[in-house]
């Protein structure tokens, strides 16, 4: 889309350092001698009115959503009118900046921003405010220790450039052309990543519970009832099983907060904070004195442990459970952490791991925490888990299977959120690059249809991704081994 447009054929130098040279006939001015800072204050929401709470909006897009919801009883309030310009005064919000179409309040970190000359509209404002290049140096120029923030005199006196005002809906129009099919292709991509996480879980499911051989990718030719309910029919040499009867299960020792430690030279305790599906996360540690770690060696993890979250095992991302692997070690485990060892003779670590994170587990986990505030799992309900399983070669074979499935996948979503990233930093750099008249964007405008097709779609009506998923995952691993 950039590709197609050129710079303006003459610039000036705008004596703005973060602005650099600027079209010739674009004007440069300080923003207080052009907008104003609303402080129309109250204490009083009234019923139905609009309320905008910083966290409202989206960074960088201006998209309101997780709206309604009361302000804090006395909290102070800034009323604004539609069509304001809302900008997030505190540093790690700046980019949140925002245009509410109806009257309403909002939270006194917000400034309310209003055109106050005719030369200056109030939606090409918005996009000027939320560009990059602004919000830099703006940041720059926050201050406070605890929570650095933006102050209107500093806001003010910031020099911006500024088009004539037919030229700013021609910006405004392109902008929203643009931003409308950038915004419809993350969403398609995002909904192929889902796509294909959701295609995975599948495999995953009909692979351990047999209903197909993942040998010769057909059904098993003899199956029987297994008596379970949910299992159905299972290949006719399976056997059923509960899984307590081919594990060994510890749930996690109760470490007493009294005696946790932040130093370094101490031995790590492994909480349900730090299990997340697939992995195990230490961005929040607490310790334990290792002078003492001998007296608890039943709870030491060893590489190769399987770890259950217990409090809340089920989470957006799946079931809270993961393998322990070297950069763990050492490490003990903490009350409500559940640790699985496979009986060898009869399980497989990698059957086993998959059997727990599937759909499988999940749906069997649902049930038990229906109408349960705070759900937690106790060890008795993970024994009482009942599964199929095959003989210990098949059980590596489907293992071995499954682990490749799950690397394609994740080649596949981790190549379309690099696609996703990389269109998130184009939308910001044009943005950047058109209004400080990097590029001029008159003759694209001007040759926009009337009506775009996309503004009357349900924002909700999402394009589908095409092809099948699996088809994709195919896709992305023969471009990789190119």
């Amino acid at each position: 889309m950039s590709g197609e447009l050129k710079p303006y054929p003459e610039y000036k130098d705008s004596g703005v350092e973060w602005l650099g040279e600027v079209p010739g006939h674009w004007a440069v001015s300080r923003l207080k001698s052009l907008v104003t800072n609303v402080a129309d204050q109250t204490t009083e929401r009234q019923d139905g009115e609009q309320y905008i709470a910083l966290e409202h909006v989206q960074s960088w897009t201006g998209t309101l959503d997780n709206m309604g919801g009361d302000a804090p009883s006395g909290s102070q309030l800034k009323r604004f009118g539609a069509g304001d310009v809302l900008f997030g005064k505190l540093r790690p919000y700046l980019a949140k900046v925002t245009r509410p179409q109806t009257d309403g309040c909002c939270v006194g970190e917000f400034f309310v921003l209003r055109s106050c000359d005719v030369r200056l509209a109030n939606d090409y404002l918005e996009r000027l405010l939320r560009s990059k290049p602004v919000i830099d140096s703006v940041d720059r120029s926050t201050f406070g220790a605890r929570m650095p923030r933006a102050e209107w005199g500093s806001l003010g006196n910031m020099r911006i450039a500024r088009p004539p005002l037919d030229e700013q809906s021609a910006i405004v129009r392109f902008l929203d052309h643009a931003d409308r099919r950038i915004q419809r292709c993350i969403r398609t991509k995002e909904e192929l990543s889902a796509l294909l996480e959701e295609q995975k879980q599948v495999i995953i499911h009909h692979a351990v519970t047999g209903r197909i051989d993942v040998r010769t990718g057909k059904p098993y030719p003899a199956c029987k009832d297994s008596g379970v309910a949910w299992l159905g029919a299972i290949p006719a040499y399976w056997d059923v099983s509960r899984l307590g009867k081919v594990i060994d299960l510890t749930v996690g020792f109760p470490f007493k907060s009294e005696g946790f430690t932040q130093s370094e030279e101490d031995i790590r305790l492994l909480r349900g904070i730090n299990v997340a599906p697939g992995q195990l996360r230490w961005d929040d540690v607490v310790r334990w004195p290792a002078s003492d770690v001998s007296n608890y060696a039943e709870f030491q993890l060893s590489v190769g442990d399987i770890i259950l979250g217990m409090d809340r095992p089920i989470v957006g991302g799946g079931v809270r459970v993961a393998i322990v692997s070297e950069p763990d070690m050492p490490s003990l485990l903490l009350q409500r952490v559940a640790r699985i060892r496979p009986i060898e003779a009869k399980l497989t670590r990698g059957f086993a791991m998959r059997l727990l994170s599937g759909t499988s587990f999940s749906d069997y986990l649902a049930p038990i925490f229906t109408g349960i505030s705070v759900p937690h799992l106790s060890p008795e309900q993970i024994r009482g888990f009942q599964v199929a399983l095959p003989s210990l070669p098949e059980q590596r074979a489907i293992g071995d299977y499954l682990d490749s499935i799950a690397d394609r996948t994740a080649r596949a979503v981790s190549h379309t959120r690099s696609q996703i990233s990389c269109m998130h930093e184009y939308r910001t750099r044009l943005i950047a690059d058109v209004v400080t008249g990097k590029l001029d964007v008159r003759e694209a405008a001007a040759a926009l249809p009337e009506v775009d097709p996309l503004v009357a779609d349900d924002p909700d009506d999402h394009v589908e991704a095409s092809g099948d998923p699996m088809s994709a995952l195919g896709a992305e691993t023969a471009k990789e081994s190119h």
